[in-house]
């Protein structure tokens, strides 16, 4: 067991959003020409869309905590126990107890992922010891892109420590599993935009963590059967050969010293 005095605890409240959107079609036709001859057609098209807001906001208490901790010997949660009522709505209110330089945070990332994709086969089938021939080109791209926009938010009459008012209290969150009895809790989105001034983060300092990417696989493949008797043994399998040929391409941002850059970065291979 121990005391520790601390400053400077930080009661979180958070708000999490996420919006999904997810689309995806595709079409096959499959032909037969003649007896021997059949050519297939493969064409695919998916898309995720995403949305999210993502709200953190800070509580805190001015001075110092006395936290009592026990650490089981046995079975059981370690037990840390403060001094002090974390869900006092009178004692701890909305501020920057660990010097962030801001209040709140909102963000608003957006992600966007589509991927597209078109086949295209032949086969032939034959008498003998090559008993058929497929054929076809395959071709894929995938793009991927990632928006953040961010706010920050400042309590209002220059950033001055303030109490959630009761109207937007909700019921403690329970911490007592861990000695804990309750945290001060309110509803997030009411209380940013009663409590708070928002405005954008400095495009310099988020832009960095926005980007896109393209990949572009094309394949093509030949691929002969084999079906044959050698004595009395019956050979069956295939030999085949694909040529795959990738090209990945980017753009991003970087930001150092204050300048932003565009940086565009990319390669191709083939297997």
């Amino acid at each position: 067991s121990a005391n520790v005095n601390v400053g400077n605890m930080v009661v979180r409240n958070d708000l999490n959003a996420r919006d999904d959107k997810l689309k995806a079609i595709g079409w096959n036709t499959r032909v037969r020409l003649g007896d021997k001859w059949t050519a297939t057609a493969d064409a695919s098209y998916s898309s995720a869309k995403r949305r999210e807001d993502v709200i953190e906001s800070y509580a805190g208490i001015a001075g110092m905590t006395n936290f009592a901790i026990t650490l089981p010997s046995g079975a059981g949660f370690p037990s840390i126990v403060p001094d002090t009522n974390y869900a006092d709505s009178s004692s701890v209110t909305l501020m920057d107890p660990a010097g962030w330089g801001h209040d709140a945070l909102w963000k608003k990332p957006r992600v966007t992922d589509e991927l597209q994709s078109l086949r295209l086969e032949g086969g032939r089938r034959f008498d003998g010891v090559i008993s058929s021939l497929d054929f076809g080109v395959n071709r894929s791209t995938r793009e991927k892109a990632r928006e953040m926009n961010e706010f920050t938010a400042d309590l209002k009459n220059g950033r001055a420590p303030a109490m959630v008012p009761g109207s937007l209290l909700q019921s403690p969150t329970s911490l007592s599993f861990g000695g804990i009895p309750g945290v001060l809790s309110y509803r997030v989105m009411d209380t940013l935009n009663a409590m708070y001034d928002i405005a954008p983060t400095a495009q310099g300092e988020i832009i960095n963590r926005n980007y896109e990417v393209t990949e572009k696989v094309t394949t093509a493949y030949a691929k002969l059967g084999i079906d044959t008797e050698i004595g009395k043994v019956v050979v069956t399998g295939n030999a085949g050969l694909q040529f795959v040929h990738t090209d990945q391409s980017s753009h991003g941002f970087s930001s150092m010293d204050g300048i932003v850059s565009d940086i565009n970065r990319g390669t191709t291979y083939d297997n």
